[in-house]
């Protein structure tokens, strides 16, 4: 008898609402849940195809462990033994900090894991750990520790009441979005458009959300030029309160300074944005009334990954968009 289960998809921090149709501890069907209060029947393609890796022929299901070129299985008390004696043989001869940890995303957003993780490796005197994170977000960490005081206090886009969105380095009908969620991100993109908004894309190639606004190319890995100059416009034509700047922020001087020969010609020169479309975009933005910058993973995993994302709270800030409805909220 088949029997639906009430989960959620836990492969990203999204935990999109699913039913599952399970039969003698099989399943036979997953689908996302319309009755999700969050996700609303929205569900990406990884999670309703989780039954073929739960159920792969392939799917390791025992630990194995390899002698030579070859691989057998063992027993788990087998396992744990043996790991625990190199662990230890590791710590004793080259300290804790021998020892490092990697956390895929399923892992990552677990609530339980964490803490076992934490204990564990403080137990052996490591600080070594890496993760998808390392290679996509660690910017957005950093800077958010120097600039709000915790690497977890990550703004995201007020996107259902904003009236300017400028989307760089991101494509979220396919990967989603980056530390915020945004279930059917086309669906809500187009609704901005529709109540009088305006919705840009910044990427290298056009892309699948491309279909919710507008599209713009750039050069690969020159978004932080686009920035600097995006936030050099900004300053020159004064679209900013400067009492607002002065009560809440430090640092404009050199700021400015920062950005101060990024002009919009000198940036199409290495982006290929051409200058005119540049002002045109600050100005749009900064009539808006409610605006708000976000990039992702096509960004973050560049060079200057960091940068970028400093640039753009601090033209999120500047602008008078930080913490306002419509624009960049704290979480």
């Amino acid at each position: 008898m088949t029997e639906t289960r009430i989960s959620i998809c836990r492969i990203c921090e999204c935990m999109c609402g699913i039913e599952v149709d399970v039969e003698q501890n099989r399943i036979r069907e997953i689908r996302p849940d319309r009755q999700h209060v969050a996700t609303e029947g929205y569900a990406c393609v990884k999670g309703i195809a989780f039954a073929g890796t739960q159920h792969s022929p392939d799917r390791i299901t025992e630990p194995m462990k390899r002698e030579g070129k070859t691989w057998r299985a063992i027993s788990w008390e087998q396992a744990f033994a043996e790991i625990g004696a190199k662990l230890r043989a590791l710590r004793a001869r080259h300290g804790g900090e021998s020892i490092a940890n990697w956390i895929g995303a399923a892992a990552g957003v677990n609530v339980i894991t964490p803490l076992i993780r934490g204990a564990v490796f403080e137990a052996l005197g490591s600080h070594a750990m890496y993760g998808n994170a390392s290679l996509d977000c660690t910017n957005k960490f950093r800077v958010c520790e120097d600039m709000y005081g915790s690497p977890f206090r990550l703004p995201f886009p007020d996107v259902d009441h904003s009236r300017f969105l400028m989307f760089i380095g991101a494509n979220p009908a396919v990967s989603g979005t980056s530390l915020f969620h945004l279930p059917h991100a086309v669906r809500r993109l187009r609704a901005v458009v529709r109540r009088g908004g305006r919705v840009v894309f910044i990427n290298p190639r056009r892309t699948e959300t491309g279909i919710a606004g507008e599209q713009i190319f750039i050069r690969p890995d020159t978004d932080v030029f686009f920035l600097a100059a995006f936030l050099h416009e900004i300053l020159r034509e004064r679209r900013y309160d400067p009492a607002h700047v002065a009560r809440h922020m430090v640092g404009l001087e050199e700021l400015a300074g920062a950005v101060k020969d990024w002009t919009p010609e000198r940036q199409a020169e290495v982006t290929g944005v051409c200058a005119d479309t540049l002002r045109e975009l600050v100005r749009a933005h900064g009539d808006s009334g409610a605006a708000a910058l976000y990039l992702s993973t096509g960004v973050n995993q560049g060079r200057s990954g960091a940068l970028c994302f400093w640039l753009q709270e601090a033209i999120n800030a500047v602008s008078g968009n930080l913490d306002r409805r419509g624009g960049s909220l704290m979480g």
